[in-house]
């Protein structure tokens, strides 16, 4: 039989931690792309705050994989997918958001550049007629400069109603409100970190010490002092009865 490189707790931590290296790089990167675009105040606090629900992962997939705890073992690993998947979900919503915010800002810099373009075209276009006394020709500047003014500010309504209606396309493009994403989002994710490792914790509490990594605890398993199992009295072979010669037994010939 070949002996394992590895030790099955040893497996279990490897494989564990490698995916919590992946997740954590996925699910930082966009958190902390976003507290940038939040624009707080304390921006190093609020991304080390942002790392809060990725440590507790991490202490989950170590307790799972090394708590003597038959109870911490089990709900550790339980809690372990809830909190990763939470984290997954949130990231997911903010990538979509961010995703949207880029496509909304290309297009509306080349919405505004195109409408700039074509107001010029039309203001240089509109030319006032010099015939006439000069009265007459104040009178018509006044008019073309009146028309230059609405081409400009009639484009400056197309460029605001576009921005307006894509922003709310970026808002419907996030299956999570924006209201709960730029506000509440990092604090439901620590509460329900708070709330899973105040639950093992408690399970810590418990008589289900598993040293050995059996399954079976140990108090189950500890014999009391002075216990010796009982053994059935041996069986010997009946003997053969000596009968002396003075003996009459019914049964022997006559």
């Amino acid at each position: 039989m070949t002996k394992e490189i590895m030790t099955r707790r040893a497996q279990m931590a490897f494989m564990g931690i490698g995916l919590w290296v992946f997740l954590a790089a996925w699910s930082i990167s966009a958190f902390w792309q976003h507290i940038d675009e939040l624009g707080a105040t304390y921006r190093n606090g609020a991304r080390l705050g942002a790392l809060g629900a990725e440590f507790a992962l991490l202490m989950f997939v170590i307790l799972h994989c090394f708590s003597k705890h038959i109870g911490v073992r089990f709900w550790a690993l339980v809690f372990s997918f809830l909190l990763g998947a939470t984290m997954l979900i949130h990231t997911g919503a903010l990538r979509g958001l961010n995703e949207a915010a880029n496509e909304r800002l290309a297009a509306e810099k080349r919405l505004a550049e195109t409408l700039t373009e074509m107001s010029q075209k039309q203001a240089q276009s509109v030319t006032s007629d010099q015939t006439g006394t000069q009265r007459e020709r104040l009178a018509k500047n006044k008019q073309a400069v009146t028309q230059q003014a609405e081409i400009a500010k009639s484009a400056q309504k197309e460029v605001a109603a576009t921005i307006t209606a894509s922003s709310d396309k970026v808002k419907d493009s996030s299956f999570l409100p924006r209201w709960y994403l730029d506000g509440w989002m990092y604090g439901v994710i620590f509460i329900v970190a708070l709330l899973f490792t105040s639950i093992l914790f408690a399970l810590m509490m418990r008589n289900d010490v598993d040293t050995d990594f059996d399954g079976i605890a140990d108090h189950l398993q500890r014999r009391p002092p002075g216990f010796a199992p009982s053994l059935p009295a041996p069986v010997h072979a009946a003997s053969k009865p000596n009968v002396s010669g003075n003996f009459y037994s019914p049964s022997d010939p006559k």
